[in-house]
């Protein structure tokens, strides 16, 4: 299973949605969420549960990561789609609008037992909090650092301007505010972070924000148009010209320190330990997504 720091494009594909579940098997998605709240009526969730081993399944088959968005545990329909996503194997369980630290050990809770009557290893199942709302984004720290089995977390769009009283565009000011402060919170607890989803249908919206996204630092991009997840992972993976720069910083800093040198300059810039590690990761992470 491709690991968290190398899944670039996270689609979200209705769970009951016959035709876009085919679409997504050649999108290139990295990852793949059958959803059930927003994207799945109340009346298809049973028919879409029983869909789901063989959707997992088959995305498994195509080496996609096969994940779940549950409806939230205060809903009723929250714990069987819970049940349903853990005999199915999914490999995480993404939990909307999650505001409180409360909800994240309480899934977890239910995920360890659940874990334990299907014989999978307890704390296996990654969680995937998503940030939708002001109170979760306030509460971010707490929320991401409440549980080991959180991985990563999805900052939403739709919900978020809805609790901000803000229209929601294209280029939304508020929204990139949202994007930075929610990156940053991730980074503290040292998970990777996954950016807003373009819910828009073009092309350039969706280059221009994964742009964004990946100037402030971000790895991933979610999307619920199969046809964007290629370009979010073209834009997310370091092209040739960041590996060249980044292999110049690595030899021009091993050599001036293997020289005895105490400062390296390389093309009027002094290479300091922090630049020389970005450079390594940057290297790292090309390999990594070209093997």
């Amino acid at each position: 299973m491709r690991p968290m720091q190398l899944r670039r494009s996270w689609l979200f594909v209705g769970a009951a949605d016959k035709n876009a579940i085919l679409t997504s098997y050649d999108s290139g998605a990295d990852v793949c969420i059958q959803e059930f709240e927003d994207f799945c009526l109340p009346e298809l969730r049973h028919e879409a549960r029983l869909m789901m081993p063989d959707v997992l399944s088959d995305w498994r088959a195509r080496k996609i990561v096969a994940t779940v968005r549950i409806n939230p545990l205060e809903d009723p329909d929250g714990l069987r789609d819970l049940d349903a996503a853990m005999r199915a194997g999914a490999d995480a369980i993404l939990l909307p609008k999650a505001n409180t630290k409360e909800q994240i050990v309480l899934l977890q809770k239910h995920i360890n037992e659940m874990e334990k009557q299907c014989g999978k290893t307890v704390s296996s199942t990654n969680i995937i909090p998503n940030i939708e709302q002001a109170r979760g984004l306030m509460n971010a720290t707490d929320i991401l650092s409440s549980s080991t089995q959180i991985a990563g977390a999805l900052v939403a769009s739709e919900d978020m301007v809805v609790s901000l009283n803000a229209p929601r565009k294209k280029n939304s000011e508020i929204l990139n505010h949202v994007r930075r402060v929610f990156h940053i919170a991730c980074c503290s607890v040292g998970i990777t972070s996954i950016d807003m989803p373009y819910t828009f249908t073009d092309d350039e919206g969706v280059r221009q924000q994964t742009m964004l996204a990946k100037d402030i630092g971000m790895l991933a991009k979610s999307t619920v148009n199969a046809s964007h997840c290629k370009i979010i992972n073209e834009i997310l993976t370091p092209n040739e010209r960041d590996v060249e720069n980044a292999v110049e910083i690595v030899s021009a800093f091993e050599k001036g320190r293997g020289s005895g040198e105490g400062q390296v300059i390389h093309k009027g810039t002094k290479i300091e330990v922090p630049i020389y590690l970005n450079a390594k990761q940057i290297i790292e992470r090309f390999e990594a997504l070209s093997g």
